[in-house]
């Protein structure tokens, strides 16, 4: 089986976990080559290296990057003699790469999606291809899973800073190239092709801004890791009363979605089934913004006793979170698991 663990739920603890898997891949790549590993086949040598030197591939990437900012400012092509006939082929070689991905993966791979995290991690790779010509001695660092709950938006900022300049050259390089074009400029870049690398540049600069937008919109760490499930429970408060769908949960806190309408700092009672126990807590009101056919809320709990929290912690460890992966574990001995199979 697999090991069950909680993942980094912001941009500063998923950096530091990657980075460090990219550190130890290089470096195993740099002692322990596979291409020259003795006893596997050609086919496991080729998947051993495949599995390590994933970092290169953000090479090319920097590159797709860079390119349409510094063809859109000095007005040409990186290569001469580029036709319609070569734009096809990179263009066919784009959209199949993208096929591929979706097939392989399922359809569990959008392509947007795909592409923020990629450019999300630029940076990390980048710096992770130094273990290949600086040999020093890696500390290592803790995946940071739980935080204060506070607000952090600059260093979540600080880790995409390359990125948002690379963003903000890109729109600049657009819109240079357009005034360019308009006074006349005497550019080999022009018609076509400036169409397209314009749009390639305006293209990099929405991508950053996506993933400036998607980390600023989990702008805190929780304190405990929520999990998201569903569950039916019921409210009552000053406001009123009624039923209220539960969205996410920890032992600090709930997310529930409701039509009734509750201000923010509001102390309401909420009941629900976490397993086995009926949990009757009271939440402060944290956050409200609107949802389909009501409001979502994000409240804390206040003087949940031990054994509540105890409960809740057992129900989403042992008996919520086996279901995020598949069907519920067998239980029993290995003896009654044989009769039973």
């Amino acid at each position: 089986e697999l090991a069950l663990g909680i993942a980094p739920d912001d941009a500063s603890g998923f950096l530091v976990q990657r980075q460090r898997w990219a550190q130890g891949a290089l470096q195993v790549l740099r002692k322990d080559n596979p291409l020259r590993k003795s006893g596997l086949t050609r086919g496991q040598r080729l998947a051993y290296f495949a599995g390590v030197a994933y970092v290169f591939e953000y090479i090319p990437r920097l590159i797709y990057l860079v390119t349409p900012i510094v063809a859109l400012l000095v007005g040409e092509l990186p290569l001469k003699n580029v036709g319609w006939d070569v734009l096809s082929v990179i263009v066919a070689f784009w959209i199949f790469g993208v096929l591929t991905s979706r097939l392989l993966t399922l359809g569990r791979n959008p392509y947007l999606e795909a592409e923020r995290y990629h450019l999300l991690k630029l940076t990390i790779m980048l710096k992770a291809l130094l273990t290949l010509v600086w040999h020093r001695p890696l500390k290592f660092k803790v995946t940071p899973k739980a935080g204060d709950g506070k607000d952090h938006l600059a260093t979540e900022l600080y880790h995409i800073g390359p990125q948002l300049v690379v963003g903000g050259l890109s729109a600049m390089a657009a819109v240079w190239a357009g005034i360019g074009y308009l006074e006349g400029a005497p550019w080999e870049l022009s018609g076509g092709s400036l169409l397209v690398t314009a749009a390639w540049a305006v293209f990099n600069a929405g991508l950053v801004a996506s993933l400036a937008h998607t980390i600023l919109r989990r702008h805190h760490r929780r304190a405990l890791y929520r999990f998201q499930l569903e569950l039916t429970g019921s409210l009552s408060s000053a406001h009123g009363q009624g039923i209220v769908r539960i969205v996410d949960l920890s032992a600090l806190g709930v997310g529930w979605e409701s039509a009734l309408e509750i201000p923010r700092g509001a102390t309401v009672t909420l009941q629900f089934d976490a397993g086995d126990s009926r949990v009757t807590a009271t939440v402060r009101v944290q956050s409200r913004r609107d949802a389909v056919g009501g409001s979502r809320y994000g409240g804390e709990f206040v003087g949940l006793d031990n054994g509540a929290q105890r409960d809740l912690v057992l129900f989403l460890y042992q008996q919520h979170a086996p279901t995020m992966f598949g069907p519920a574990p067998l239980s029993g001995t290995a003896e009654e698991l044989r009769k039973a199979g």
